[in-house]
């Protein structure tokens, strides 16, 4: 009877053996956007395990519930044959072995400047990949990260980089990061909304009675015009009637059409005679 309970013991033993590690890590892996899937570490970062997704374009983000994904664990986008680019965030501090192994449709990787080593077949067999910028930050490259690849390197002069492209005949070309765009002139750009209102409002006001078209302006000179013409002008009626008066006084005693001296001077004459 004792045999028995201890076989009974033993074999319970090894059923929760069997049947807990893999429950264990199955509901270690939490599931996030975009079919990534991550083990979540007390220090509040995560690690993506896996990528069930079918996005040929995959953007790893940079934290999942609050947590920092800073690390990509080993195989887990491994023989994926559907990827072509991955952009891999700044989060992101260790790439582990296998990580993109047998990607052959992969074309482009973004590794940040956080990450730091590449690791052994990170990019194994990767054939479709003709160009990859490793950061100067990366110091330690696997002999065998891109076995299988005619890679062409880019990175800094004197990086790891470098030293991997020739101990293992890859061509490699310097990096030169990209110009920085200029900055927009803004309050001075004569297609600055703002700037052009207010340049058109100086010009306004500062056009207020000078322009002929303005009609406060138009009214004025006008006015003024009119005033230093009023004493002058041959059409002014008050003018005209004045000026006639004054040409009539002087002639009202010798004019020969006038009644009255054409009497006074019949009369004299017949006085005379």
């Amino acid at each position: 009877m004792k045999k028995y309970l201890k076989v009974v013991s033993l074999l319970m033993t090894f059923a929760i053996i069997i049947f807990s590690v893999p429950l264990t890590a199955s509901a270690a892996l939490i599931g996030g956007e975009g079919g990534f899937y991550y083990s979540l570490k007390p220090n509040k970062t995560a690690t993506l395990e896996e990528y069930h997704g079918n996005s040929a374009d995959v953007v790893i983000p940079s934290s999942v519930y609050s947590y920092s994904v800073t690390f990509i664990a080993e195989n887990t986008f491994s023989n994926n044959t559907n990827i072509e680019t991955v952009d891999i965030p700044s989060s992101v501090k260790n790439i582990g072995a296998y990580a993109f192994y047998g990607c052959t449709n992969l074309e482009s990787v973004t590794i940040p400047d956080s990450v730091t080593q590449i690791k052994a077949a990170t990019f194994y067999g990767c054939t479709n990949l003709d160009e990859i910028t490793i950061p100067s930050s990366v110091t330690n490259i696997a002999s065998n990260a891109f076995n299988g690849s005619d890679v062409k390197v880019v990175g800094d002069k004197g990086s790891a980089a470098e030293q991997y492209a020739e101990d293992h005949g890859l061509e490699f070309e310097e990096y030169i990061p990209p110009e920085p765009e200029p900055e927009s002139d803004s309050g001075t750009g004569s297609d600055d909304p703002v700037t052009s209102d207010s340049e058109s409002e100086k010009s306004s006001d500062s056009d207020v009675g000078k322009s002929s078209d303005d009609p406060v302006t138009s009214d004025s000179e006008i006015e003024k015009s009119s005033d230093s013409d009023s004493g002058t002008s041959s059409d002014d009626p008050v003018t005209s009637d004045s000026e006639i008066e004054k040409s009539s006084d002087p002639d009202s005693g010798t004019g020969s059409d006038d009644p009255v001296t054409s009497d006074s001077e019949i009369e004299k004459s017949t006085d005379s005679d």
